[in-house]
């Protein structure tokens, strides 16, 4: 698995042949790259492997698009670099594709984008979604170990939020400051002392 991953073959497409899941194979290739001694014998494989002769008819995407998809801030490069760890296209991550493998990408670069710092409102704009469901996507990849640590490493690597997305993308809280806001009628009604309206209520100390 892992010198098929070396040569760049996809986690969906490596899945396939080993009939597993997806998950499987990154959490393998991951496991194997904290071995020097394993990951050196799956570079040497990897290393021999022919050249993508000709593939079998499962591993070639049914006549996928070139994407044409132009990052701007860093959720969006959460979604391209998600889209190339399960060797598809950002439009598939921000479409309706509810495959397990476009779902679990989507997930992956929610939870990238939350570990970043986004908020769940923004992240969801991005993805045309709503803001439960970012964090159901977020609390399901937390609890898949491989998918979190992919998600990780694609926010560590994230550039920061240009300033020219500020309001684009970001909400900006604008908090008031008290001293130019003017008192409510309540508020205006305890400001008046309560023993000058009611002589008699006046309490001993």
């Amino acid at each position: 698995m892992t010198a098929a991953r070396i040569q760049g073959h996809s986690l969906p497409a490596i899945a396939r042949h080993f009939d597993r899941d997806h998950t499987t194979v990154l959490q393998v290739t991951r496991r194997i790259a904290k071995s020097p001694a394993l990951n050196g014998l799956a570079e040497k494989i990897a290393a021999d492997l022919p050249e993508d002769a000709p593939p079998a008819a499962e591993d070639i995407p049914a006549a996928a698009p070139a994407s044409t998809f132009e990052p701007d801030g860093p959720v969006e490069h959460a979604v391209v670099a998600a889209a190339e760890a399960f060797g598809t296209t950002p439009e598939v991550l921000l479409g309706a594709d509810r495959s397990r493998a476009a779902a679990d990408a989507r997930a992956v670069a929610m939870t990238a984008a939350r570990i970043h710092g986004h908020s769940l409102p923004a992240i969801a704009r991005h993805f045309d979604r709503d803001h439960t469901t970012v964090l159901a996507a977020t609390r399901r990849i937390e609890k898949t170990p491989p998918l979190r640590d992919l998600a990780a490493q694609i926010a560590a690597e994230l550039p920061e939020q240009p300033a020219s997305s500020i309001g684009a993308g970001a909400v900006v809280e604008q908090v008031p400051e008290r001293a130019h806001r003017s008192p409510g009628l309540r508020e205006q009604q305890r400001a008046v002392p309560i023993a000058a309206e009611h002589p008699h209520l006046r309490v001993a100390r």
